[in-house]
């Protein structure tokens, strides 16, 4: 009898458990309405060797404001090697692009200059390892919304190493 009352006991938990199963699933709230708008930042001109070249190549560089970063860093000719790194274009594991585009994040994005003088066999081991390439994209990312005369100083990247910026 003992074991006839344990079996009923289970029988009745999970009968009750799985009644209640339709509920929680069928359970939704409406999401608060958002009050609040998207913030329009400027973006500071352009300071530094390179930068006029950067404004020729790119004249309508200021519209860039508008778009979300991965698009930003897709426009520039003169960094696509470092585009190909943060958004699966070196290895498909590693697309950091999500995680820039819901940023704001100042990125220092070597130029194709940078990888092309980088150490033999650098880059294809960069390719191969994806842990070793995430890491390298986020020591070019620094969070927050930075301008020239902001930037200067000591900046914990998203890697989590610490870089003293110059200029």
């Amino acid at each position: 009898m003992k074991t006839r009352t344990k079996t009923l006991g289970v029988a009745a938990a999970i009968a009750a458990v799985t009644a209640s199963l339709p509920l929680a699933v069928t359970a939704y709230a409406d999401p608060a309405p958002t009050t609040t708008a998207t913030p329009v930042v400027e973006i500071p001109d352009p300071q530094g060797s390179g930068c006029d070249n950067f404004k020729k190549a790119m004249p309508e560089w200021k519209a860039l404001a508008d778009l979300p970063a991965g698009k930003v860093l897709a426009s520039i000719p003169d960094i696509s090697t470092f585009n190909a790194a943060l958004s699966g274009g070196l290895n498909p594991e590693v697309n950091i692009v999500p995680v820039l585009d819901n940023g704001p994040y100042v990125i220092f994005a070597p130029t194709n200059d940078a990888f092309a003088a980088m150490e033999p066999g650098k880059l294809d081991a960069l390719k191969a390892d994806a842990a070793a390439l995430t890491s390298f994209d986020y020591y070019h990312a620094f969070l927050g919304l930075l301008g020239p005369d902001d930037v200067k100083g000591q900046r914990p990247t998203q890697q989590g190493a610490e870089v003293k910026v110059t200029g």
